[in-house]
């Protein structure tokens, strides 16, 4: 295995390259094509500029990287959306404060 893939900053692209996938399969048929697979490529982009950075690399600057990824992140996912589609029929099921808290924990989980 490659010493990409051994990092810690690759498997945050990983991560981000497979949300952005599930994403896109969920996308609706008469939907352009292309447009989602530009999006998961500025996505992608984005996040590979911040790992690949000279100005944040080294264990010192750790802390950074991962708020730079999490910001894209955050602006990039509808995270209530995903979570209801994650739950399905049982999302129904739940009460406002059980619906918040479990986004609260699935954005948590997309957390860096």
């Amino acid at each position: 295995m490659s010493q990409r893939w051994k990092r810690p900053q690759s498997r945050i692209a990983l991560l981000v390259f497979m949300v952005a996938f599930l994403i896109y399969l969920g996308v609706s048929p008469s939907a352009s094509a292309a447009a989602p697979q530009d999006r998961i490529r500025e996505i992608l982009d984005a996040v590979s500029a911040v790992l690949d950075n000279p100005q944040l690399r080294g264990p010192d600057k750790e802390a950074e990287r991962k708020q730079q990824v999490r910001r894209i992140i955050h602006e990039t996912f509808e995270f209530e959306g995903m979570a209801r589609e994650a739950l399905g029929a049982q999302w129904a099921r739940l009460t406002p404060q059980q619906r918040e808290e479990f986004v609260s924990l699935f954005r948590d989980f997309f957390e860096p």
